[in-house]
């Protein structure tokens, strides 16, 4: 009876431990690696935006693509006034997910910054409207 007991919560303790999300990163540095890369669409600066990408987002993430993506986002929505919130955070294997809720002159955008659980480095952006 002893070592069921015993059993029973350890058991209970692997499961709780495994949905625990850890903290692979500070948030204030994750803060600042958004609010650059948001405030460089608003200044056209491809080389600030993708400062800290890695290396497989520099070779799939042209300037092109930040082109197309700042007009996308300029035509819609105008420019970013600074104001985010962090709303939630995801991780799947090896990265974490940072989804943010950002303030642009005429909606709200849903902007995802997904990190290596390894580094800083940026492994994937998404932009989308809030509510689309």
């Amino acid at each position: 009876m002893k070592f069921m007991k015993i059993f029973i919560i350890l058991t209970v303790v692997v499961l709780v431990s495994g949905c625990i999300q850890r903290d692979y990163h500070n948030q204030n540095q994750v803060d600042d690696i958004a609010e650059s890369m948001l405030m460089s669409i608003n200044n056209n600066n491809f080389e600030s935006f993708s400062s800290s990408f890695s290396n497989d987002m520099k070779e799939t993430f042209s300037f092109d693509k930040f082109d197309e993506t700042r007009e996308l986002i300029f035509s819609s929505s105008g420019l970013y006034n600074g104001t985010k919130e962090m709303i939630s955070l995801t991780q799947p294997p090896g990265y974490s997910e940072y989804i943010y809720s950002c303030d642009f002159e005429r909606n709200k955008i849903e902007f995802v910054l997904s990190l290596s659980n390894q580094s800083y480095e940026v492994e994937g952006v998404y932009f989308s409207a809030i509510g689309s």
